[in-house]
């Protein structure tokens, strides 16, 4: 029992200690709920005297870092799965997404055979205006070697990033030369994109494809749609799948713009029980367009703000899967050793009253697993085999339909998790990213013969890989040690062709070719075209 009690304690009491700390920190900001209280105050001095007895008399020597850092995270688990601590070191990459901004010189590129391909240029980043290229191959930054097995996505971004106004010196392999190029490459501030499509899907239908809620969010959708409306749009498809969430406020602005005066989008309520209310202020430029709203089972938080608020007021359809079910807001606080805590403050309810959060308690392993749950209790193939409580029943504001909370939205139209195409040959190519991987050695080897004989409209209306390309999948399979069949099943074999149509799009014309064409044999996005606006 003494073994044991030599471990939990020091955990104990540093839990205590933080928890104290925090305290500490709260009251000194100017709480008018607990300020100048004297319970406050001998907290957190007997946890600061429990911490000093345990550095001076604990019989073992602790690493007092590393056992706050534990602590911390065990006092977390005992509060919902949402509030969560940030070391110092993973600080900054969590803000970049946050701020939707880094610096850095603006590639995207992927490890292809041990070496680092750039798989698209930033437009007016510095990279183009140095004049990397798709396609070219980076062998070494400031003379230092970005090559070989062991290379990572890591180290590739650490040699890559870096203080805006610094000049790298870059060595470029590119095809057709014999040398290498030296690019100087001078860093600066580069936006991440939080839209990874937005193209016309008919004459009249626009669809936008949204990943993130950050801080240049609600610009990059206004500029798209007004982009959209240009070309003719009075009809737009809004795909959330995927879309884990992030800024309230920009999904806020972003709902105001399909929304009129005075129809609610979304409040919040804490602990004091005070409302927090954000009604459509009724100057957004897309009050009147047709509507649908895609989601899924990924689709979280700000995502679900959005469909709520949509679904409620009667503003459009929400076609998908019913979504994640995140309802918790979180304030994120700067501590003075720069690390963070993203601590839960405040519940938010759709315009009809839905808290839409599902059930959690301290295990968390078992929320974030509900979602196999889902899959193994088919309901992610059928909507009857998902609960719906009726205590948690409630009607729309317009035309009263009835709608549920408890755990994610479910949509107007039910599309399962299609898997026709599936088997398990289809599945081992999909899990081990072969599909993928082959796909981008095929673009880069084919790049400019399928350029020069195809613009984007062609390729996407007459481009076909064909026999020649599924056999060279097949040669390519076997290398990894994966055995194709030399007859597949009809729909397996159009899926993969399908995909690596898409891929292949995806390397040599960038994201809207690719998802136009992934989304050709989409069910969703099918069904939201087939009902949008009406």
């Amino acid at each position: 029992m003494n073994k044991y009690l030599k471990i939990l304690l020091p955990l104990v009491f540093a839990a205590l200690l933080i928890a104290g700390m925090f305290l500490g920190a709260y009251l000194t900001s100017g709480s008018s709920s607990l300020s100048g209280t004297g319970a406050g105050r001998y907290r957190s001095d007997k946890i600061r005297d429990i911490m000093y007895l345990i550095q001076r008399d604990y019989v073992d020597e602790v690493e007092e870092k590393a056992l706050t850092e534990m602590a911390i995270q065990g006092l977390l688990q005992q509060l919902d799965p949402h509030s969560v601590y940030i070391p110092a070191e993973e600080l900054a990459a969590i803000n970049e997404e946050i701020t939707g901004r880094f610096e850095g010189i603006g590639v995207q590129f992927a490890i292809r055979k041990d070496t680092v391909m750039v798989i698209r240029v930033i437009p007016g980043g510095p990279s183009e205006k140095a004049g990397l290229l798709a396609g070219d191959r980076i062998v070494s930054v400031e003379g230092k070697p970005l090559t070989g097995v062991n290379i990572t996505s890591d180290d590739v971004m650490k040699q890559l990033k870096g203080p805006g106004g610094t000049t790298i010196k870059i060595s470029v392999f590119r095809k057709g030369r014999k040398d290498l190029l030296e690019l100087p490459v001078t860093r600066d501030v580069i936006r991440t994109q939080s839209i990874d499509a937005a193209y016309m899907a008919d004459a009249t239908t626009g669809y936008i494809k949204l990943n993130t809620f950050a801080g240049n969010t609600y610009v990059e959708m206004l500029e798209k749609l007004r982009n959209l409306r240009s070309s003719g749009m009075k009809k737009l498809v809004l795909d959330l799948r995927g879309n884990s969430g992030g800024l309230l406020d920009q999904a806020i602005l972003i709902a105001n713009e399909f929304l009129q005066k005075g129809e609610l989008i979304v409040y919040t309520q804490g602990k004091s029980g005070r409302k927090k209310t954000s009604y459509a202020t009724g100057d957004g430029d897309f009050k009147d367009i047709g509507l649908a709203v895609l989601i899924d089972d990924f689709s979280a938080s700000a995502s679900e703000i959005i469909a709520g608020a949509i679904q409620d007021n009667d503003r459009g359809w929400i076609v998908g899967r019913r979504s994640f079910g995140k309802g918790l807001v979180q304030q994120q606080v700067t501590l003075a050793d720069g690390s963070a805590l993203r601590l839960t403050t405040e519940r938010y309810y759709t315009p009809a009253g839905r808290s839409i959060q599902k059930p959690y308690s301290h295990n968390q392993e078992e929320y974030y697993n509900e979602l196999m749950t889902r899959y193994l209790n088919g309901g992610m193939e059928t909507p009857d085999s998902i609960p719906l409580a009726d205590s948690l029943k409630v009607l729309t504001l317009k035309k009263k339909r009835v709608v549920y909370g408890g755990g994610g939205i479910m949509p107007d139209y039910f599309i399962p998790l299609g898997r026709k195409h599936e088997t398990p040959l289809y599945r081992e190519l999909r899990d081990n990213g072969l599909i993928y991987e082959f796909a981008s050695d095929y673009a880069d080897r084919n790049r400019s013969a399928i350029t020069n004989t195809f613009s984007e409209k062609a390729y996407v209306q007459r481009y076909q890989p064909g026999g020649s390309a599924m056999e060279e999948l097949r040669r390519f399979a076997a290398t990894r040690g994966v055995a194709m069949e030399k007859t597949l099943p009809a729909e397996t074999s159009r899926q993969l062709e399908h995909l690596i149509k898409a891929f292949v799009a995806r390397d040599l014309y960038g994201d809207d070719i690719f998802y136009q064409i992934l989304n050709s044999r989409d069910d969703t996005v099918l069904k939201a075209l087939s009902v949008v606006g009406k």
